[in-house]
């Protein structure tokens, strides 16, 4: 009866294979890239933090806005937000809830602020690198232990 003449295009088996893997290849790394990223994201260890302190305490800051701005890097990176988010009056609740003790998180605080202040005109602040040095290990204890989970 009516048949249809057959298809002058066939297509070759490996082709319809690529063909058809291709599209599931693409997803795989798709998820693969969106899971890293999630991951990274959360920097559930801390190495974010980590490597913000390690950078604070090698950093040589020339003058108060310098070291301001270092200081606040630092808190940018601890608690995942931008460095003008860190600059606020809850910052002190902000750190204990992360893990620091209130003692050092009420000292960071304010050397921040006052760091903050002098560099808009504010009084001159005492405090120089070794201080805030000695600040961040003390915040660096208590994020340790809640990454480490004790």
């Amino acid at each position: 009866p009516d048949a249809r003449p057959p298809s002058p295009r066939k297509v070759s088996t490996p082709i319809g294979l690529i063909a058809l893997a291709a599209p599931w290849c693409v997803a795989f790394a798709f998820v693969a890239w969106s899971r890293a990223r999630r991951a990274a994201l959360a920097d559930r260890d801390g190495r974010r933090g980590r490597r913000a302190a390690a950078e604070f305490r090698a950093s040589r800051p020339r003058d108060g806005d310098a070291l301001a701005r270092a200081y606040t890097t630092y808190f940018a990176a601890r608690l995942r937000c931008p460095p003008a988010a860190v600059v606020a009056p809850e910052l002190a609740g902000r750190l204990v809830a992360r893990g620091c003790g209130e003692e050092n998180a009420s000292r960071a605080a304010e050397a921040l602020h006052a760091l903050v202040a002098a560099r808009y005109g504010g009084e001159p602040v005492s405090l120089d690198h070794a201080a805030l040095i000695a600040i961040v290990d003390g915040l660096e204890a208590g994020f340790r232990r809640v990454e480490d989970g004790e």
